[in-house]
């Protein structure tokens, strides 16, 4: 089998148009990130700009630094979501649009299984309570309207009665034998259809 050595001007961009950053880069990088071919030209193309070991390392510790501050400020951000809260005006949204985010037609905020995998702790238990309690605040505003409606029917129904039928003495089991045509009902009144014979 023959190990083939790239030509340097095969690396697309070729490594003599990359910056030194870069270069430093893939020269210190391991063979899961770039092939053993790459990296060699990096380390060829930084001996030709006269890079020393040490200006490379110098860099590399730099870098290193910056990967620790940033780790760190991930760290206190990661723990300052345990703690976070949702604003009031925020849960009134939840709590008053809880249905249509349960049903997913509208998306307020972070879901709860994103909220989980991004540690906001005490966010994910105000949702899931918000979610579950403006359901059932929905469920029950519907259900007291629906039994109201059903009340308000049933007066009108009880009143058309008393007002049209009791007063006038109509027997209602007379007019269902009479044909159809002969009769029509409107809201309030009873009206006689005269048959055209």
């Amino acid at each position: 089998m023959v190990n083939r050595i790239k030509n340097e001007h095969e690396f697309k961009p070729p490594m003599s148009e990359r910056t030194t950053e870069e270069l430093i880069s893939i020269a210190h990088a391991s063979t899961f990130t770039w092939t053993i071919e790459a990296i060699e030209a990096a380390q060829k193309e930084l001996i030709i700009r006269g890079v020393t070991i040490e200006e490379q390392n110098k860099i590399l510790d730099s870098w290193e630094v910056e990967n620790r501050l940033l780790e760190n400020e991930f760290e206190e951000q990661w723990a300052k979501r345990e703690t976070e809260k949702y604003t009031i005006g925020r849960m009134l949204l939840i709590f008053v649009l809880a249905p249509f985010i349960l049903g997913g037609r509208l998306h307020v905020g972070l879901s709860l299984p994103k909220l989980k995998e991004e540690n906001f702790k005490i966010k994910f238990k105000q949702r899931l309570f918000l979610l579950v309690m403006g359901s059932i605040f929905w469920i029950i505003v519907m259900v007291s309207l629906a039994e109201n409606w059903e009340k308000i029917r049933l007066q009108e129904i009880e009143n058309y009665q008393e007002n049209h039928i009791d007063k006038y003495e109509v027997q209602v089991d007379s007019l269902l034998t009479l044909p159809d045509g002969f009769y029509d009902f409107r809201r309030g009144n009873i009206f006689l259809a005269a048959i055209n014979t």
